[in-house]
């Protein structure tokens, strides 16, 4: 018989494209402080996260200031509706984040950058890419617009982060969970960024296909942007390596909630891919979150879909096949 620890699912409360922005506080607090509410009720009813998950875009223009809203926000309002009155608060580690466009402070993308770029793109050189992720000065040239975000995570976690890619194994409810945190907003600089980004298979080697994931339960890729962002030649690689050796792939930026499910010959490329919808865009958006989570026995996952409509946070219930709690779930 399984413990009772075993027998709960991982959950992950999964936010993207907040969008902080002094400009638009006025509008977006209301919003931020009534989902902070719902997420209080979520977890008064039964729903408390192991971790919470954004996929980019906490900032709007990648500056400090705009950290220090997110920073106000998560302290003041979303860490205290985390757990239950009688718990203590949740872990700061447990905030895996991973940048977006909105998180690149374009003013720091110099011509010296623009040069790079362009010549790793026109070369579809993998080999060449991996020789600048991996040259500390070289990245620097192209690393220094996630500046404030880099800074923003440092200050969160008390703990240096030099790096916007990352992995981590986690043990929760007697699984591992090895997560793999992906930027795909390194290229990013412009309104015109579809088919010209890069993850690099460099920085899949060092974070999706390594040792340390080996014997994890879940296996899960974070990331920003969708596959059509990357260029071809780069697409190509990322998605086969990401749908071989993870489970799940989270990420934002479409504003648009999803859940798919890619099924291969092959199973070992069977990977669900789920998008997270836009937390704030403006009042009278849509806007959007999740919860989602892991069951080991039987193996599934069940995703519980959140909207913003008519000036409340409800139940989406018109994603496919969601039930009247607004959940979908998919047996893996």
């Amino acid at each position: 018989m399984s413990s009772p620890a075993s027998s709960r699912p991982i959950r992950l409360l999964h936010l993207s494209d907040i969008h902080f922005s002094k400009g638009r506080s006025w509008d977006a607090d209301p919003i931020l402080r009534h989902l902070a509410k719902q997420i209080s009720d979520d977890v008064a009813a039964g729903l408390v996260p192991d971790l919470v998950v954004c996929t980019g875009d906490l900032a709007f223009s990648g500056q400090q200031h705009e950290y220090k809203l997110a920073k106000s926000w998560l302290e003041s309002q979303l860490w205290p509706a985390l757990m239950p009155d009688s718990a203590p608060a949740l872990d700061r580690d447990r905030l895996l984040l991973v940048p977006g466009n909105h998180d690149v402070d374009r003013k720091r993308v110099d011509a010296v950058a623009e040069m790079v770029q362009t010549g790793l793109l026109a070369g579809g050189d993998q080999q060449r890419i991996a020789a600048v992720l991996g040259d500390a000065s070289q990245r620097e040239t192209l690393l220094k617009r996630h500046a404030a975000y880099l800074g923003f995570y440092t200050a969160w976690l008390d703990t240096e982060q030099t790096l916007p890619w990352w992995q981590r194994m986690l043990a929760i409810n007697n699984q591992r969970l090895h997560v793999a945190g992906l930027d795909s907003a390194w290229m990013s600089c412009g309104n015109s960024d579809r088919n010209q980004l890069l993850l690099g298979s460099w920085q899949l080697k060092q974070t999706v296909d390594v040792a340390e994931a080996e014997g994890a339960d879940w296996t899960i890729a974070l990331l920003h942007h969708p596959w059509d962002y990357l260029a071809e030649f780069d697409a190509r690689e990322a998605q086969r390596d990401c749908r071989l050796h993870r489970d799940l792939i989270l990420r934002g930026h479409l504003h648009d909630p999803d859940v798919q499910r890619t099924l291969f010959p092959d199973p070992d490329y069977n990977c669900l891919e789920i998008a997270a919808g836009c937390v704030y865009e403006h009042a009278s958006y849509p806007n959007a979150f999740q919860w989602i989570e892991l069951h080991a026995k039987p193996r599934r996952v069940r995703v519980l879909h959140r909207i913003w409509l008519r000036g409340k946070w409800q139940p989406d219930r018109n994603q496919p096949g969601a039930d009247q709690n607004g959940a979908v779930e998919i047996r893996l």
